[in-house]
Protein backbone atom coordinates (compact mmCIF):
# COMPACT_ATOMS: atom_id res chain seq x y z
CA UNK A 1 0.00 0.00 0.00
CA UNK A 2 1.02 3.39 -0.86
CA UNK A 3 0.46 6.46 0.30
CA UNK A 4 1.49 10.57 0.96
CA UNK A 5 2.18 10.11 4.97
CA UNK A 6 1.94 14.12 4.76
CA UNK A 7 -1.82 13.94 4.13
CA UNK A 8 -2.77 11.90 7.34
CA UNK A 9 -2.58 12.79 11.32
CA UNK A 10 0.20 10.91 12.95
CA UNK A 11 -0.77 8.49 15.60
CA UNK A 12 1.74 6.79 18.41
CA UNK A 13 0.10 3.13 18.99
CA UNK A 14 1.74 1.27 21.84
CA UNK A 15 3.82 3.60 23.51
CA UNK A 16 5.56 2.21 26.45
CA UNK A 17 4.47 3.97 29.33
CA UNK A 18 6.52 1.34 31.37
CA UNK A 19 8.54 -2.12 30.38
CA UNK A 20 7.45 -5.59 31.38
CA UNK A 21 10.39 -7.48 34.16
CA UNK A 22 11.79 -11.03 33.26
CA UNK A 23 13.54 -13.38 35.18
CA UNK A 24 16.19 -12.76 33.33
CA UNK A 25 15.71 -9.02 32.70
CA UNK A 26 14.45 -6.67 34.66
CA UNK A 27 14.88 -2.91 33.70
CA UNK A 28 13.65 -0.28 36.16
CA UNK A 29 11.89 2.99 33.97
CA UNK A 30 12.16 6.23 35.42
CA UNK A 31 8.98 8.68 35.61
CA UNK A 32 10.28 11.39 33.73
CA UNK A 33 10.84 8.83 31.02
CA UNK A 34 6.99 8.81 30.37
CA UNK A 35 5.85 11.79 30.07
CA UNK A 36 9.07 13.28 28.19
CA UNK A 37 8.60 10.59 25.53
CA UNK A 38 4.85 11.96 24.90
CA UNK A 39 6.97 15.55 24.73
CA UNK A 40 8.60 14.47 21.94
CA UNK A 41 5.78 12.34 20.51
CA UNK A 42 3.44 15.85 20.74
CA UNK A 43 6.27 17.59 19.52
CA UNK A 44 7.05 15.78 16.56
CA UNK A 45 3.43 16.00 14.98
CA UNK A 46 1.68 13.33 16.62
CA UNK A 47 -1.89 13.77 17.07
CA UNK A 48 -3.24 10.35 19.19
CA UNK A 49 -1.26 8.64 21.67
CA UNK A 50 -1.93 5.18 21.89
CA UNK A 51 -0.69 3.30 25.15
CA UNK A 52 0.52 -0.25 25.05
CA UNK A 53 -0.41 -0.73 29.05
CA UNK A 54 -1.36 2.37 30.96
CA UNK A 55 -2.83 -0.03 33.47
CA UNK A 56 -0.61 -3.11 34.84
CA UNK A 57 -2.42 -6.00 35.17
CA UNK A 58 -3.00 -10.15 35.79
CA UNK A 59 -2.61 -12.62 33.15
CA UNK A 60 -5.45 -14.59 33.24
CA UNK A 61 -5.44 -18.13 34.14
CA UNK A 62 -7.03 -20.83 31.86
CA UNK A 63 -9.02 -23.88 33.44
CA UNK A 64 -5.98 -26.36 32.96
CA UNK A 65 -3.11 -23.86 32.64
CA UNK A 66 -1.61 -20.38 33.07
CA UNK A 67 -1.56 -17.98 30.12
CA UNK A 68 1.76 -16.62 30.31
CA UNK A 69 4.01 -15.86 27.52
CA UNK A 70 7.81 -17.60 26.97
CA UNK A 71 10.88 -15.87 27.83
CA UNK A 72 10.48 -16.11 31.14
CA UNK A 73 7.44 -14.11 32.06
CA UNK A 74 5.63 -14.15 35.19
CA UNK A 75 2.85 -16.34 35.34
CA UNK A 76 0.22 -14.03 36.61
CA UNK A 77 2.15 -10.42 37.36
CA UNK A 78 2.00 -8.21 33.96
CA UNK A 79 2.14 -5.01 36.08
CA UNK A 80 4.62 -3.44 33.85
CA UNK A 81 5.30 -0.71 35.74
CA UNK A 82 2.56 0.76 34.34
CA UNK A 83 1.56 4.73 35.70
CA UNK A 84 -1.18 2.59 37.53
CA UNK A 85 -0.27 -0.72 39.09
CA UNK A 86 -1.31 -3.72 38.93
CA UNK A 87 -3.59 -3.93 41.78
CA UNK A 88 -4.68 -0.12 41.00
CA UNK A 89 -1.61 1.76 42.65
CA UNK A 90 -1.57 5.15 41.39
CA UNK A 91 2.37 5.48 40.62
CA UNK A 92 4.45 9.37 40.27
CA UNK A 93 3.79 8.65 35.97
CA UNK A 94 0.20 9.04 36.25
CA UNK A 95 0.47 12.23 37.77
CA UNK A 96 3.44 13.81 35.59
CA UNK A 97 1.17 11.96 32.37
CA UNK A 98 -2.36 13.64 33.78
CA UNK A 99 -0.57 17.08 32.94
CA UNK A 100 0.14 16.54 29.53
CA UNK A 101 -3.48 14.71 29.22
CA UNK A 102 -5.66 17.76 31.16
CA UNK A 103 -3.91 20.28 28.05
CA UNK A 104 -4.68 18.04 25.04
CA UNK A 105 -8.39 17.53 26.39
CA UNK A 106 -9.24 21.29 26.45
CA UNK A 107 -6.78 22.35 24.06
CA UNK A 108 -6.23 18.98 21.67
CA UNK A 109 -8.06 20.88 18.62
CA UNK A 110 -5.97 24.44 19.17
CA UNK A 111 -3.01 22.18 18.55
CA UNK A 112 -3.73 19.44 15.94
CA UNK A 113 -3.63 21.32 12.71
CA UNK A 114 -0.21 22.88 14.03
CA UNK A 115 2.76 21.90 11.51
CA UNK A 116 6.14 20.78 13.05
CA UNK A 117 9.30 23.31 12.83
CA UNK A 118 12.22 22.00 13.92
CA UNK A 119 15.44 24.23 14.84
CA UNK A 120 18.21 24.23 12.28
CA UNK A 121 20.72 23.06 14.34
CA UNK A 122 18.97 19.70 15.24
CA UNK A 123 20.43 17.19 12.87
CA UNK A 124 23.23 18.09 14.94
CA UNK A 125 21.60 16.67 17.48
CA UNK A 126 23.63 13.24 18.84
CA UNK A 127 22.69 11.39 22.30
CA UNK A 128 26.20 12.25 23.66
CA UNK A 129 25.16 15.87 23.18
CA UNK A 130 24.07 16.80 26.80
CA UNK A 131 24.11 20.37 26.38
CA UNK A 132 22.44 21.24 23.40
CA UNK A 133 18.28 22.14 24.63
CA UNK A 134 16.09 19.61 22.38
CA UNK A 135 12.89 20.93 21.34
CA UNK A 136 10.49 21.94 18.39
CA UNK A 137 7.54 24.37 17.39
CA UNK A 138 4.07 23.19 16.61
CA UNK A 139 2.63 26.53 14.83
CA UNK A 140 0.08 27.35 12.23
CA UNK A 141 2.36 30.06 11.54
CA UNK A 142 1.15 32.65 13.74
CA UNK A 143 0.35 30.82 17.34
CA UNK A 144 1.55 27.77 18.49
CA UNK A 145 3.37 25.82 21.30
CA UNK A 146 7.22 25.79 22.04
CA UNK A 147 8.08 22.04 23.05
CA UNK A 148 11.22 21.49 25.23
CA UNK A 149 12.61 18.17 26.58
CA UNK A 150 15.95 18.41 28.75
CA UNK A 151 15.25 14.47 29.82
CA UNK A 152 17.61 11.67 28.02
CA UNK A 153 17.28 7.72 29.00
CA UNK A 154 20.60 6.36 30.45
CA UNK A 155 22.06 9.72 30.55
CA UNK A 156 21.44 12.85 32.70
CA UNK A 157 21.54 15.99 30.72
CA UNK A 158 22.52 19.52 31.95
CA UNK A 159 20.45 21.91 33.44
CA UNK A 160 19.75 24.80 30.79
CA UNK A 161 19.56 27.67 32.33
CA UNK A 162 19.35 30.96 30.97
CA UNK A 163 18.88 29.88 27.42
CA UNK A 164 17.05 32.04 24.78
CA UNK A 165 14.92 30.26 22.12
CA UNK A 166 13.96 32.28 19.36
CA UNK A 167 10.58 31.56 17.54
CA UNK A 168 9.93 33.48 13.96
CA UNK A 169 6.02 33.43 12.57
CA UNK A 170 4.68 35.47 9.76
CA UNK A 171 4.46 38.47 11.21
CA UNK A 172 7.06 38.79 14.33
CA UNK A 173 9.59 37.17 16.64
CA UNK A 174 9.31 35.60 19.68
CA UNK A 175 11.94 34.94 22.45
CA UNK A 176 11.59 32.72 25.38
CA UNK A 177 13.89 32.97 28.09
CA UNK A 178 14.61 29.55 29.03
CA UNK A 179 15.35 27.72 32.52
CA UNK A 180 14.35 24.25 32.60
CA UNK A 181 16.34 21.84 35.14
CA UNK A 182 18.06 18.30 33.88
CA UNK A 183 14.89 15.40 34.09
CA UNK A 184 12.30 17.60 33.09
CA UNK A 185 10.18 18.71 29.89
CA UNK A 186 7.57 22.15 29.06
CA UNK A 187 4.96 23.22 26.78
CA UNK A 188 4.87 26.50 26.18
CA UNK A 189 2.04 28.80 24.80
CA UNK A 190 2.73 31.71 22.05
CA UNK A 191 0.01 33.61 20.64
CA UNK A 192 -2.67 31.95 22.65
CA UNK A 193 -6.17 33.29 22.62
CA UNK A 194 -7.28 34.12 25.79
CA UNK A 195 -11.24 34.85 25.85
CA UNK A 196 -10.23 37.18 23.10
CA UNK A 197 -6.90 38.57 24.71
CA UNK A 198 -3.50 37.77 23.22
CA UNK A 199 -1.10 35.99 25.16
CA UNK A 200 2.32 36.77 23.30
CA UNK A 201 3.72 34.08 25.17
CA UNK A 202 3.87 32.45 28.74
CA UNK A 203 6.97 30.83 30.34
CA UNK A 204 4.66 28.54 31.77
CA UNK A 205 3.08 25.38 30.61
CA UNK A 206 -0.97 25.76 29.95
CA UNK A 207 -3.06 23.24 32.68
CA UNK A 208 -6.55 23.33 31.81
CA UNK A 209 -9.65 25.45 31.40
CA UNK A 210 -11.94 25.56 34.24
CA UNK A 211 -15.48 27.50 35.61
CA UNK A 212 -18.66 27.99 33.18
CA UNK A 213 -19.39 29.14 29.40
CA UNK A 214 -20.11 32.09 31.06
CA UNK A 215 -17.37 32.25 33.52
CA UNK A 216 -13.91 30.66 32.64
CA UNK A 217 -10.99 30.68 34.18
CA UNK A 218 -7.33 29.48 32.71
CA UNK A 219 -4.93 27.35 34.68
CA UNK A 220 -1.24 27.27 34.42
CA UNK A 221 1.91 25.63 36.16
CA UNK A 222 5.42 26.58 36.42
CA UNK A 223 8.31 23.77 36.13
CA UNK A 224 10.75 23.24 38.97
CA UNK A 225 13.60 26.27 38.96
CA UNK A 226 11.52 28.27 36.14
CA UNK A 227 10.46 32.01 36.96
CA UNK A 228 7.06 31.70 35.23
CA UNK A 229 6.53 35.06 33.20
CA UNK A 230 2.92 36.17 31.22
CA UNK A 231 3.33 38.45 28.33
CA UNK A 232 0.53 40.07 26.74
CA UNK A 233 -0.07 42.16 23.91
CA UNK A 234 -1.59 45.48 24.47
CA UNK A 235 -5.09 46.49 22.99
CA UNK A 236 -8.24 48.43 23.58
CA UNK A 237 -10.20 48.00 26.72
CA UNK A 238 -7.49 45.67 28.04
CA UNK A 239 -6.78 46.14 32.13
CA UNK A 240 -4.74 43.20 33.95
CA UNK A 241 -5.63 43.10 37.95
CA UNK A 242 -3.15 41.07 40.61
CA UNK A 243 -5.29 39.38 42.66
CA UNK A 244 -3.16 37.41 44.71
CA UNK A 245 0.90 37.74 44.94
CA UNK A 246 1.18 38.70 40.99
CA UNK A 247 3.81 41.79 39.76
CA UNK A 248 2.40 43.64 36.73
CA UNK A 249 4.31 46.06 34.72
CA UNK A 250 3.04 47.53 31.17
CA UNK A 251 5.33 48.92 28.25
CA UNK A 252 4.02 50.72 25.30
CA UNK A 253 3.14 47.47 23.65
CA UNK A 254 3.12 44.97 26.06
CA UNK A 255 1.13 43.78 29.81
CA UNK A 256 4.24 41.61 32.07
CA UNK A 257 2.72 39.44 34.88
CA UNK A 258 5.05 38.36 36.94
CA UNK A 259 4.16 35.20 39.90
CA UNK A 260 6.05 35.99 42.55
CA UNK A 261 4.75 32.90 45.23
CA UNK A 262 4.09 29.30 44.35
CA UNK A 263 0.40 29.83 43.89
CA UNK A 264 -0.64 33.23 42.23
CA UNK A 265 -3.69 34.78 40.66
CA UNK A 266 -4.50 37.16 38.09
CA UNK A 267 -7.44 38.77 35.83
CA UNK A 268 -7.70 39.54 32.10
CA UNK A 269 -10.66 42.19 31.66
CA UNK A 270 -11.50 42.89 28.16
CA UNK A 271 -13.96 45.88 27.54
CA UNK A 272 -16.07 44.47 30.94
CA UNK A 273 -15.17 41.08 30.84
CA UNK A 274 -13.20 38.93 32.80
CA UNK A 275 -11.30 36.38 32.94
CA UNK A 276 -9.24 34.65 35.54
CA UNK A 277 -5.59 32.66 35.54
CA UNK A 278 -4.20 30.96 38.03
CA UNK A 279 -0.58 29.53 38.47
CA UNK A 280 0.71 27.19 40.50
CA UNK A 281 3.90 25.55 40.35
CA UNK A 282 4.92 21.58 39.58
CA UNK A 283 4.70 20.39 42.87
CA UNK A 284 1.05 21.19 43.26
CA UNK A 285 -0.13 20.54 39.53
CA UNK A 286 1.09 17.10 40.06
CA UNK A 287 -1.67 16.73 43.00
CA UNK A 288 -4.42 18.04 40.39
CA UNK A 289 -7.38 16.75 39.33
CA UNK A 290 -10.61 18.04 37.08
CA UNK A 291 -13.83 17.95 38.81
CA UNK A 292 -17.48 18.31 36.88
CA UNK A 293 -20.27 20.05 39.17
CA UNK A 294 -23.31 21.82 38.48
CA UNK A 295 -22.50 22.87 34.42
CA UNK A 296 -19.34 23.85 35.57
CA UNK A 297 -15.23 22.07 35.68
CA UNK A 298 -12.91 22.99 38.75
CA UNK A 299 -9.82 21.63 39.53
CA UNK A 300 -8.94 20.02 43.15
CA UNK A 301 -5.36 19.46 44.51
CA UNK A 302 -4.79 16.70 46.69
CA UNK A 303 -1.82 14.10 48.07
CA UNK A 304 -5.33 12.10 48.00
CA UNK A 305 -5.99 10.28 44.96
CA UNK A 306 -9.69 11.95 44.07
CA UNK A 307 -12.72 10.00 42.34
CA UNK A 308 -15.48 11.19 41.13
CA UNK A 309 -18.90 9.74 41.94
CA UNK A 310 -21.66 11.36 39.98
CA UNK A 311 -22.11 14.02 42.78
CA UNK A 312 -19.69 12.66 45.28
CA UNK A 313 -16.39 12.64 45.86
CA UNK A 314 -14.19 9.64 47.04
CA UNK A 315 -10.38 10.71 48.60
CA UNK A 316 -8.50 7.50 48.84
CA UNK A 317 -5.13 8.36 51.21
CA UNK A 318 -2.46 5.92 51.67
CA UNK A 319 -1.73 5.55 55.10
CA UNK A 320 -2.66 8.84 55.78
CA UNK A 321 -5.50 9.83 57.55
CA UNK A 322 -5.27 13.39 57.98
CA UNK A 323 -4.71 15.10 54.83
CA UNK A 324 -6.25 18.41 52.94
CA UNK A 325 -7.37 19.54 49.53
CA UNK A 326 -8.19 22.44 47.90
CA UNK A 327 -10.73 24.13 45.09
CA UNK A 328 -10.92 26.39 42.38
CA UNK A 329 -12.43 27.91 41.54
CA UNK A 330 -13.54 28.50 45.27
CA UNK A 331 -17.32 28.40 44.71
CA UNK A 332 -17.22 24.20 43.03
CA UNK A 333 -16.90 21.83 45.96
CA UNK A 334 -19.00 18.96 45.91
CA UNK A 335 -20.68 17.22 48.84
CA UNK A 336 -18.65 14.63 50.58
CA UNK A 337 -19.71 11.12 52.37
CA UNK A 338 -19.30 10.45 55.80
CA UNK A 339 -16.83 13.30 56.47
CA UNK A 340 -16.46 16.70 57.92
CA UNK A 341 -14.62 19.36 56.71
CA UNK A 342 -12.58 22.64 58.45
CA UNK A 343 -11.67 24.93 56.38
CA UNK A 344 -8.10 26.36 55.88
CA UNK A 345 -6.21 29.45 54.69
CA UNK A 346 -8.87 31.57 53.35
CA UNK A 347 -6.69 34.44 51.66
CA UNK A 348 -5.38 31.95 49.26
CA UNK A 349 -6.93 32.11 45.61
CA UNK A 350 -7.76 28.50 46.59
CA UNK A 351 -10.65 26.63 48.89
CA UNK A 352 -8.07 24.78 51.30
CA UNK A 353 -9.50 22.22 53.75
CA UNK A 354 -8.47 19.43 55.95
CA UNK A 355 -9.84 15.75 56.29
CA UNK A 356 -9.38 14.23 59.56
CA UNK A 357 -10.54 10.47 59.86
CA UNK A 358 -9.79 7.99 62.28
CA UNK A 359 -6.48 5.96 61.65
CA UNK A 360 -6.51 2.11 60.89
CA UNK A 361 -4.40 -0.33 61.39
CA UNK A 362 -5.42 -4.13 60.12
CA UNK A 363 -4.58 -6.16 62.30
CA UNK A 364 -1.53 -9.18 60.62
CA UNK A 365 -1.08 -12.95 61.89
CA UNK A 366 1.73 -14.04 60.14
CA UNK A 367 3.19 -17.20 60.75
CA UNK A 368 7.09 -18.60 59.26
CA UNK A 369 5.98 -22.23 58.12
CA UNK A 370 9.16 -23.15 56.55
CA UNK A 371 13.13 -21.75 55.41
CA UNK A 372 10.74 -20.01 52.44
CA UNK A 373 7.05 -19.79 53.07
CA UNK A 374 5.63 -17.47 55.36
CA UNK A 375 1.63 -17.95 56.15
CA UNK A 376 -0.20 -14.95 56.60
CA UNK A 377 -3.81 -14.09 57.54
CA UNK A 378 -5.57 -11.87 56.06
CA UNK A 379 -7.85 -9.23 58.31
CA UNK A 380 -11.45 -8.41 57.83
CA UNK A 381 -11.48 -4.78 56.03
CA UNK A 382 -12.52 -2.38 58.11
CA UNK A 383 -15.40 0.24 57.78
CA UNK A 384 -14.12 3.21 55.82
CA UNK A 385 -11.24 1.12 54.23
CA UNK A 386 -10.66 0.88 50.92
CA UNK A 387 -7.71 -1.13 50.15
CA UNK A 388 -4.69 -2.78 52.24
CA UNK A 389 -1.59 -2.93 50.92
CA UNK A 390 0.56 -5.90 52.51
CA UNK A 391 4.38 -4.58 51.88
CA UNK A 392 6.58 -7.67 52.72
CA UNK A 393 10.45 -6.87 53.59
CA UNK A 394 12.05 -9.39 51.25
CA UNK A 395 15.72 -9.64 49.97
CA UNK A 396 15.87 -12.06 46.97
CA UNK A 397 15.11 -13.43 43.60
CA UNK A 398 11.31 -14.04 43.68
CA UNK A 399 8.26 -14.19 45.42
CA UNK A 400 5.11 -16.09 44.72
CA UNK A 401 1.46 -15.58 46.39
CA UNK A 402 -0.85 -18.44 47.19
CA UNK A 403 -4.57 -17.45 48.61
CA UNK A 404 -6.25 -21.57 50.05
CA UNK A 405 -2.85 -22.99 47.38
CA UNK A 406 -3.89 -21.10 44.75
CA UNK A 407 -0.91 -18.84 42.47
CA UNK A 408 -2.66 -15.59 42.68
CA UNK A 409 0.67 -13.25 42.29
CA UNK A 410 4.07 -13.42 41.73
Amino acid sequence: ISYDSQQYPAFAAELGSGIMSTYVRRPTVPAESMDALINRCLGSAANGLGYYMYHGGSTPKGDFFFSDEAYGYPKISYDFQAPIGEYGQVRPAFHRLKLIHFFLKDFGDVLAPMVVTLPQENDKLKPENLETLRYSVRSDGKSGFLFVNNFQDDAKLTDKLGVTVNVKTKTENISFPINIKSGENAIYPFNLDLNSVNLKYATAQLLTKVGSVEKSAYVFFSNDGEKPVFVFAKSAGLKINNISACTISQSVNEWRVSPNEATAEFSIVKNGSKTSVLVVNKETALKSYLINTNNQKAIYFSEALILQDKDELKFLSLAKPNFGFSVYPKSSILPLADVKLTQGNRTSPLANYNISLPEIIPELVQNLTGEDKVQVKLPVLAKGLNDVFLKIDYLGDVGLAYLDNNLVAD
